[in-house]
């Protein structure tokens, strides 16, 4: 997949979660094997997954006011390379911004388990209106996980401690290989 698919798969999500229903209570950390990795929803939030219809998406919360929700989506069929570099960053920007996520208000590189992940926020307009997104985007061996958090009501989704909580809570059940997030080097060669 690429960043401009990849980012309009994360529009559409937040378009759907526009109309979400009411669904299961969240709460304690959720393991997914099949997709290898385990995440943590707010307290109180609502599992939202069935009454949100899109290819990709593993799992999606909503506060229980629907005023704010969070996903995993993910993606193998990944055509870009997996390293996240400059590169990597200017195309999933560009693409991101094409797709309606809304100009980039800030970005940077994160560590998740030693992974090197790319978070960003943005202002998109869905539907004549502008909420605050939170993104980081995480790869793993030709595959991405994509985790997201909105605010729909005011206020900052990076801001937010709920959303933030989620976010950071996402990890590997099993990690994968070293040999694959640590580029080779003249240290550590493949």
């Amino acid at each position: 997949m690429t960043p401009f698919r990849f980012s309009k798969a994360l529009l559409l999500v937040a378009v759907s979660l526009l109309a979400i229903a009411t669904g299961a209570c969240a709460g304690p950390e959720q393991q997914f094997p099949d997709y290898n990795f385990a995440i943590t929803p707010p307290d109180g939030w609502v599992d939202i997954t069935s009454t949100t219809h899109q290819k990709g998406l593993i799992v999606a919360f909503s506060a229980p006011d629907r005023s704010r929700a969070a996903f995993v989506l993910y993606d193998d069929r990944l055509t870009h390379p997996s390293e996240l570099d400059d590169h990597f960053v200017e195309e999933f920007e560009t693409a991101s911004e094409t797709s309606g996520l809304g100009k980039r208000l800030s970005s940077r590189f994160v560590l998740m388990q030693g992974i090197k992940c790319y978070e960003r926020t943005g202002a998109p307009l869905v539907r004549g209106r502008i909420f605050s997104m939170i993104s980081r985007t995480i790869p793993m061996q030709g595959r991405l996980f994509g985790l997201q958090g909105f605010r729909f009501t005011g206020g900052n989704a990076d801001d937010d401690a709920e959303i933030r909580q989620f976010m950071e809570s996402f990890r590997f059940l099993k990690l994968p290989s070293r040999s694959w997030w640590h580029p080779p080097s003249p240290r550590n060669p493949r």
